[in-house]
């Protein structure tokens, strides 16, 4: 079982934090600073929404340890999401998607070498991967398994939420995610040692087992990433509307995905497990690259909003990445000073491409009325009849 530790000054404030988080994530163990063995009252807040500048980095260090990545280790990642191991001190390689639009399997298993070390999986636009697959994989190699359920937060694979399948997962609450503090995040893990490892690392190296904050110890250093108690009091209140958020976008979904099926030449993406879907996008594909171009331009002129070709998106694909490829960074990176590495500037994902530039990916959102997605899907079906 996922545990989640809180810790704060305010009892009556971890009180309500605990209740939100058992009636709405049942399958996630609740555990106070008095639950864990060493712990004093602290002096200050610890942080359960975390800032987000460099969650996905902190999950990777809090699964593996920067220690055991310094030996030219590998981290197994997709296309979309390859720069948080670069930062946690790993060496990114790069696997292929599957029309779930997240890692796929058999192409994992083609990329593992006896370098490797840990597989970091993106739950993207909202869905699962196939995690059971990817589980099994990583326990037969005794790899660590990262989850970046940035845009999944309340996705299930059969009835397990996303991002508790792995050692770490993290969650985005950024503006554009299915719950938001404006900005930030959240680490989840049920290790122990990865726990200790990430709160300490995100406070500066902390340890956080005394009384005073002066005498505390610090095993490590750490970051100061950490989200305002007003930004996590927002966060709290949005934990209480998940379960509506996620009722709303999965209706609006199921009507345009209905409608749109109509058409015939359109593909949708695989979802292992449809009820776990989040329904933050209903991602589609079209038989060709050229026509996937010519529905996303029908879909702009239309007056259809919020449809993202990835293929040609200077962020979320590989193929605009060359910061990324080229390491441009204002100071010097693992990847440099131990001298080991790949030329990221070879990547060859055929695979992927040949997905990624037929899908366009539409947000789903909440302030539609009925009439507005009875609109929507007209409009919808004129552009790609």
């Amino acid at each position: 079982m996922t545990q989640v530790f809180l810790a704060s000054r305010n009892a009556k404030k971890i009180e309500e934090m605990a209740r939100i988080l058992r009636e709405h994530l049942p399958e996630i163990e609740v555990l106070g600073i008095d639950d864990v063995e060493g712990y004093e009252e602290p002096v200050e807040d610890q942080a359960t929404f975390e800032g987000n500048a460099l969650l996905k980095a902190r999950a990777g260090y809090a699964a593996t340890g920067l220690p055991s990545l310094a030996d030219d280790s590998g981290l197994c990642v997709d296309a979309l999401n390859g720069m948080p191991g670069v930062l946690a001190g790993a060496v990114p390689v790069f696997a292929e998607i599957d029309q779930t639009l997240c890692l796929d399997p058999q192409s994992v298993q083609k990329a593992i070498t006896p370098k490797t070390r840990a597989v970091l999986v993106v739950h993207m636009c909202g869905a699962m991967a196939q995690i059971d697959a990817l589980g099994d994989l990583c326990r037969r190699h005794h790899l660590t398994l990262i989850e970046d359920a940035a845009q999944a937060a309340g996705a299930t694979f059969q009835g397990r939420m996303l991002g508790t399948f792995g050692k770490a997962g993290c969650l985005s609450f950024d503006y554009v995610k299915t719950i938001t503090c404006g900005e930030g995040g959240a680490l989840l893990t049920d290790d122990e040692k990865a726990y200790r490892l990430a709160q300490a690392f995100t406070d500066h190296g902390h340890d956080h087992l005394g009384a005073d904050r002066g005498s505390d110890q610090h095993p490590h250093i750490g970051t100061n990433y950490r989200l305002s108690e007003l930004h996590a009091a927002v966060g709290v209140a949005q934990l209480a509307r998940l379960d509506h958020i996620l009722d709303l976008q999965r209706r609006h979904k199921a009507i345009l995905k209905e409608g749109l099926a109509a058409l015939g030449r359109l593909a949708f993406r695989t979802l292992p497990d449809p009820a776990g879907d989040s329904a933050t996008f209903l991602s589609f594909l079209l038989p060709t690259e050229d026509e996937a171009r010519q529905s996303a331009k029908a879909l702009a002129a239309a007056g259809v909003d919020g449809c993202f070709y990835w293929y040609d998106n200077n962020w979320h694909y590989h193929r605009k990445w060359d910061h990324i490829k080229t390491l441009v960074s204002p100071g010097r990176l693992p990847i440099d000073r131990f001298g080991y590495g790949t030329d990221l500037t070879k990547i060859a994902l055929p695979q992927s491409d040949a997905i990624m530039s037929r899908t366009i990916s539409m947000l789903i959102k909440l302030r539609w009325t009925p009439e507005q997605v009875r609109d929507r899907l007209a409009r919808m079906k004129s552009a790609l009849a």
